[in-house]
């Protein structure tokens, strides 16, 4: 069982983080096999790790019991690797000023086949991969020569002052800062390639290998999403790793998580 902070990452933890900070979408969306995908961005420090989490819920019918919430997660990467924070990945990024770190919130994305995604990320066909409807809110963020001299030397990670400046953007309103809000299309969920990220995403979220077969699942769960006709939408919520810890750290939340856990 994955966790951060000691708070294990499950159906019942997920579901609070949910409940506080969307919980007209979560409610609305509660109905049998409707699949909410989530994120949560634990660390931005060095983007080569897969130190995050992508997974998914759905409520799920117990029939002579309670119905209940269904979660699976996968290790994952949830910002651009980086080689494309170094230098732009294409026009697009040239253009927009930067590498693409997906903006924590909601985002609108569609489910896409093993037959209709890129051989790259279906490992032999077995893994499906979800995009986003429309260019994604993210933030841009573009290194300076320093940053990018110090981590070629190994002296510290490419993406170690992100966080800071993302916090001093924050505070000025994005006005004049190093980190400013944008678009991208290149934030699509699929498959990486290697356990240490190096061309892996240019702004995706990518899965860590050991994990795929997880990612199965999730591909399997959209697919039932589809065969009730709820459309090819997917809400796939960005989380923080404060926002989970905040959800999870009320006395009520935490006494729920250990019910659901042991028992009590």
């Amino acid at each position: 069982m994955y966790s951060i902070n000691n708070i294990p990452i499950t159906a019942e933890t997920i579901a609070n983080t949910y409940r506080k900070y969307y919980p007209t979408q979560f409610a609305s969306t509660s109905k049998y096999n409707f699949v909410n995908l989530f994120g949560i961005r634990v660390s931005t420090a060095d983007t080569s790790q897969l130190d995050d989490y992508l997974g998914a819920i759905k409520l799920a019918s117990g029939y002579s019991t309670m119905d209940t919430y269904e979660m699976v997660v996968c290790r994952a990467s949830l910002e651009p690797a980086p080689m494309w924070i170094s230098k732009p990945f294409d026009a697009e990024a040239k253009s927009k000023g930067g590498a693409a770190f997906l903006k924590e919130g909601q985002h609108i994305y569609t489910y896409r086949s093993p037959r209709d995604s890129k051989p790259s990320w279906t490992d032999g066909g077995r893994n499906c991969s979800f995009c986003p409807s429309t260019p994604a809110q993210v933030y841009r963020w573009k290194p300076t020569t320093t940053e990018i001299n110090l981590w070629r030397q190994k002296k510290q990670p490419l993406s170690a002052n992100f966080e800071r400046e993302l916090s001093t953007a924050r505070r000025n309103n994005f006005i004049n800062t190093r980190v400013f809000l944008s678009t991208s299309r290149d934030s699509c969920i699929h498959k990486a390639w290697g356990t240490t990220l190096s061309t892996d995403s240019a702004g995706c979220q990518v899965i860590h290998p050991n994990d795929l077969p997880t990612f199965r699942t999730i591909c399997s769960w959209a697919q039932q999403h589809l065969n009730k006709k709820y459309g090819n939408s997917f809400t796939y919520t960005l989380f923080t790793k404060e926002q989970f810890v905040a959800a999870n750290s009320d006395p009520k939340s935490v006494f729920s998580v250990l019910k659901n856990i042991f028992g009590l």
